[in-house]
């Protein structure tokens, strides 16, 4: 990561109960400017299912296309982070692949085009 990584991190109670990191990075399977790699994703058992992670996600794309981010790109488990960013438009790319011991991963990527500014801002409103 570098300085101009973002790192989110939500608490309740004083506990951590999701974070999610952003920073420049290549990215390795598809070419393209301006990628930010998305790393580090969780969010606590007993807080999933409630809008936490696509909160996290939904922050961290607008927060890296303002520094200048076009792509995000990541890594994301398949069961679970997967599917928040699916929910955000990532395309999937390549087969699934195990990362031991934490399971099977796939590689996405979004493109931060203004249609998918202009939802994100929408929920943002509507919040």
């Amino acid at each position: 990561m570098s300085d101009e990584s973002i790192h989110l991190i939500a608490t309740a109670a004083d506990q951590v109960i999701g974070i999610l990191s952003a920073g420049p990075e290549l990215c390795p399977f598809r070419p393209c400017d301006n990628s930010w790699r998305l790393r580090g994703f969780a969010v606590d058992k007993s807080m999933r299912r409630q809008g936490l992670g696509a909160a996290l996600v939904r922050m961290i794309i607008v927060r890296a296309h303002k520094r200048g981010a076009s792509v995000v790109w990541g890594n994301p488990r398949l069961v679970g982070a997967l599917h928040t960013y699916l929910h955000f438009g990532f395309e999937t790319v390549g087969e699934p692949y195990e990362i031991a011991p934490f399971g099977l991963h796939q590689n996405a990527i979004c493109h931060i085009t203004d249609a998918l500014l202009s939802s994100l801002n929408a929920t943002d409103a509507a919040s």
